[in-house]
């Protein structure tokens, strides 16, 4: 929402005894400048793509448009970024912040090792210093890994044990439109997906791939 919206909406959190919000925002929002007089303790930049290139003019505008975020850090921020994307720990020598990195192929302060995806669910090894917990999501497909790890991330700057931290992981059954299971009783697996972009629609037939051996028929 525009910059009025969003701080009529965090005083009603505040008034009503929210503590802490968490948001999506997205490259339009900031190219906008849609998040105005907001300032973030976190940020976290899960990946840098070629998407949202409809809207963007090249792919050095729309990196620039997603720095943006970086100009909205509070005096005590962090940020967490994905050193197995190029795009995301591309920004890591332009701050001077504290940053906690997360991976799945290259070294990083937090890592996921996956053991087993199923199309059904996964597991992995999440792993932070000299501890390791495996959790067990319903939630299939590597960028849910990704996604997994960067709330690890986020938590363990809050020092939330890492115990704590997978069992909520592993609390979160779906998110609404985001590879969103099916069921009613069919010998095969039906997902829904919000993609409606080139990468985002690429991403999810690859992590259904990851899980499937034989057709799979797509709708878009």
């Amino acid at each position: 929402p525009p910059p009025e919206r969003l701080a009529s909406l965090f005083t009603r959190m505040v008034r009503n005894g929210c503590s802490h919000a968490v948001m999506e925002v997205s490259s339009h929002a900031l190219d906008q400048s849609r998040v105005a007089g907001a300032w973030f303790d976190a940020a976290c930049v899960t990946n840098v793509t070629r998407d949202h290139l409809d809207y963007h003019a090249s792919l050095a505008d729309y990196r620039r448009a997603k720095a943006r975020l970086f100009d909205h850090l509070s005096e005590d921020a962090f940020v967490v970024l994905n050193a197995d994307d190029r795009g995301s720990v591309s920004y890591l020598e332009q701050l001077s912040c504290p940053v906690l990195t997360i991976a799945i192929n290259q070294p990083a302060e937090i890592t996921a090792v996956p053991v087993e995806q199923y199309l059904s669910e996964q597991t992995f090894l999440l792993c932070a210093g000299s501890e390791t917990v495996p959790v067990r999501t319903q939630m299939i497909g590597t960028h849910h890994i990704y996604n997994c790890l960067t709330a690890a991330a986020v938590g363990l700057a809050y020092n939330i044990e890492l115990t704590t931290i997978a069992r909520g992981l592993e609390s979160v059954g779906h998110v609404p439109g985001r590879l969103e299971r099916i069921e009613c009783g069919q010998p095969f697996g039906v997902f829904v997906d919000f993609a409606h972009t080139p990468d985002a629609l690429t991403s999810v037939l690859e992590a259904l791939r990851e899980v499937t051996r034989g057709r799979i028929l797509c709708v878009f």
